[in-house]
């Protein structure tokens, strides 16, 4: 069986081969589990010690299999959109926008509206002013268009800053500071620019987060009623169970067969300490504290009581306890 192979069959979760595998490995198990005549990797399964302790081998392979597989359901899962770095996504997701034809259009057709001046110099402060209304006013016009999202409006607003560079153009080619000739009005637009663009990028993260509450309730209460988990753990339980009920009327024979093939002790130990890895992620998992926790404590309680005949096994072989 894959339990004494390190292989990647436990690495991902899904619909997929590694969830196909797992439930083969299951079956097997419970196959030679209904078969008390098999021969079990070379064991004699004439001597009746050897053959209770092949059979509590299998059996725990099983729970250790069950294990693993509720281990990486529940608290592992599977990334995606809900664990997603909603900062990472923002910037990717602008600058797609960006990049959409009618959306480089738009901007540009407005920053070309911006042209030279070659009136006199009073015609021109008067044009560079009405300049700097159109592009304070256009800030309103962008963020209160209806028909747009706040990614949209998110990014048309980067005609604001090349409108202000494009009248400072103009002003060099005049000899003066737009910055430095209108600083209220300059400041003005710089600051509800600045709140405009602010006040949509939380709009978008708030979209965001939402989603990702959405998905992550839907993901719960899936896993909660869809039977998968929690069927796992209603089979963790009864295996469990049968394990400690086997230790408790077979304790000693088990463990001196055990200890007499070492092959099959030293994989129950690592296995177990494997088992008590994986509890520390569970019980700290939000996942099971919410929806699994009465179960899986109980199921915590026969691993424990596994523990004094797993240290025995240990002591008959010398190890440290």
């Amino acid at each position: 069986m894959s339990r004494y192979l390190e292989t990647s069959v436990y690495s991902l979760e899904g619909n997929s081969i590694w969830d196909v595998a797992l439930k083969f490995e299951r079956l097997g198990l419970e196959q030679m589990n209904s078969n008390s005549d098999v021969i079990y990797q070379g064991q004699n399964m004439t001597d009746s010690n050897v053959k209770d302790a092949t059979i509590f081998k299998i059996a725990f392979d099983k729970f250790f299999s069950l294990y693993k597989e509720f281990y990486i359901k529940v608290a592992k899962g599977t990334p995606s959109i809900f664990e997603l770095d909603v900062d990472e996504q923002f910037e990717t997701d602008v600058i797609k926008e960006s990049e959409k034809g009618p959306i480089k259009l738009s901007i540009n057709k407005y920053v070309s509206t911006f042209k030279s001046i070659e009136n006199s110099l009073d015609d021109t402060r008067q044009i560079i002013i009405k300049h700097m209304g159109d592009i304070f006013a256009k800030i309103e016009k962008i963020t209160g268009l209806v028909s747009d999202n706040n990614l949209t409006k998110y990014v048309k607003l980067d005609m604001i800053p090349m409108a202000l560079n494009r009248l400072d153009e103009i002003g060099d080619e005049i000899g003066i500071s737009i910055s430095d000739e209108y600083p209220l009005k300059y400041d003005e637009i710089t600051d509800a620019f600045d709140q405009a663009r602010s006040n949509k990028k939380k709009l978008i993260i708030a979209e965001y987060n939402k989603e990702i509450k959405s998905k992550n309730e839907a993901s719960s209460t899936l896993k909660l009623y869809e039977g998968s988990s929690s069927n796992i753990l209603r089979d963790m339980l009864s295996v469990s169970y049968n394990l400690v009920q086997d230790i408790s009327t077979k304790r000693l024979n088990l463990q001196q067969a055990m200890i007499n093939d070492e092959r099959l002790s030293l994989s129950i130990i690592k296995d177990y300490e494997l088992i008590l890895e994986y509890n520390d992620d569970l019980f700290n998992s939000t996942e099971v504290k919410k929806n699994y926790i009465e179960t899986y404590k109980k199921i915590v309680e026969n691993v424990i009581k596994m523990q004094p005949f797993i240290k025995g096994i240990q002591s008959g072989l010398g190890q440290d306890v």
